[in-house]
């Protein structure tokens, strides 16, 4: 049993942090990653839903009393334990769903409109920044890391979002699909491409700057 309300917030707010840092380093995210995004890249269900979900399917196998305040709800009535067990699980991803919808990026929702999406190439370093829009784009560089002067794109926009970047820059129109659907391979291929290329470029630009 949870001791305090008080208790319960730390606990929660340990198990994310633990869970944030794991879920980042599997997906190769940088820490500025929203939480939820990592957990859908790197294919880990967030760790609080999972422990709950455990936990209720045992006391509903032993017959333990349920605590009432679990991460999301207990399916109501009395059924047999399989039936239990299927719509304990359907609980649990709307509950994660729900979190995710509010909790990421409007980008991360457009590539990755589910929990269950399933991302067609191997977790890496160059398509997961991709998948987020946190890494090489100017615009993330200047607003959150402040490590740049300015988010214009070198093409003249004066933004460069993951969305200007992969749905309009004439600079990365070679191979750019009609739909990016992150469940097909092309599209995973087509932004590690890109991504590859804009690390290139601003490795070219940091060092003509330095040789000046």
């Amino acid at each position: 049993m949870v001791r305090s309300g008080v208790r319960s917030a730390e606990n929660r707010k340990s198990i994310e942090t633990i869970d944030r840092r794991a879920a980042q380093c599997c997906a190769r995210l940088y820490r500025t990653s929203a939480y939820y995004a990592a957990e859908v890249i790197s294919d880990l269900p967030p760790l609080e839903l999972t422990i709950a979900r455990q936990a209720l399917e045992v006391c509903h196998r032993k017959g333990w009393p349920i605590h009432p305040r679990m991460a999301f709800d207990s399916p109501s009535g009395a059924p047999e334990h399989e039936e239990y067990a299927k719509v304990l699980e359907n609980n649990f991803l709307t509950k994660w769903q729900d979190l995710y919808a509010k909790r990421v990026s409007n980008w991360c929702r457009k590539l990755m409109p589910t929990v269950t999406t399933k991302i067609a190439t191997k977790v890496s370093f160059y398509p997961s920044q991709a998948l987020t829009g946190h890494g090489c784009f100017r615009s993330q560089r200047h607003k959150i890391l402040r490590k740049i002067d300015s988010p214009m794109c070198p093409c003249g926009a004066d933004n460069e979002t993951p969305e200007h970047v992969f749905l309009h820059c004439a600079r990365y129109a070679t191979g750019r699909l009609p739909t990016l659907k992150v469940t097909e391979a092309a599209t995973c291929k087509y932004l590690e491409a890109v991504v590859i290329e804009m690390w290139k470029s601003e490795t070219d630009h940091y060092l003509c700057q330095k040789t000046n």
